[in-house]
């Protein structure tokens, strides 16, 4: 048997009358991720919210917090970036979300979802790690922040043109 989801809520209290409410608190480590964006690995996402019974559902609102580890597009290093942003979702009875809405499951309120939707949505599309950051080098897939081309023992693509010109002396 199955452990139960912590994200999982039980809501038929506030689906009796419009406007009750009950807050509730979850600090559960997650693994979502997209592309370049995901949870810090075992940091734990932190909501305070507050649950109200509304006419046909119930309303999620409060605060979100995470520690997201981005991957810059330009240089492929890693960075944390914390992330506090705000949570307002009506989850609706069943039948009643359509295609993109949220929808409850008999009286139960499953808040992952919602919580993965807003924080990944929250992410950067295109994580940068910052403004002059100037790429990899296409070819030998150098980081041409640290990798300067005047390095020493760097090798030039012309190299061996070079060794051409010097064996034609």
């Amino acid at each position: 048997m199955s452990e139960p989801s912590p994200f999982v809520v039980h809501v038929g209290d506030l689906l009796s009358g419009s406007g009750k409410q009950r807050r509730h608190r979850l600090v559960v480590p997650a693994d979502w991720g997209v592309a370049f964006v995901e949870v810090a690995n075992g940091q734990p996402i932190e909501a305070d919210l507050v649950l109200t019974g509304a006419s046909g559902g119930v309303v999620v609102r409060g605060d979100l917090a995470a520690t997201l580890l981005t991957t810059c597009v330009r240089c492929l290093e890693e960075s944390e970036k914390r992330v506090e942003l705000e949570v307002a979702q009506l989850v609706e009875a069943p039948g009643a979300a359509g295609d993109d809405g949220y929808e409850l499951v008999g009286e139960a309120l499953d808040l992952e979802p919602i919580l993965r939707d807003e924080l990944m949505l929250h992410g950067p599309l295109r994580p940068i790690c910052e403004d002059g950051c100037v790429e990899l080098e296409p070819h030998t897939e150098s980081d041409l922040n640290t990798d300067l081309p005047d390095e020493p023992g760097r090798i030039s693509p012309f190299a061996v043109l070079q060794d051409l010109f010097d064996a034609g002396d």
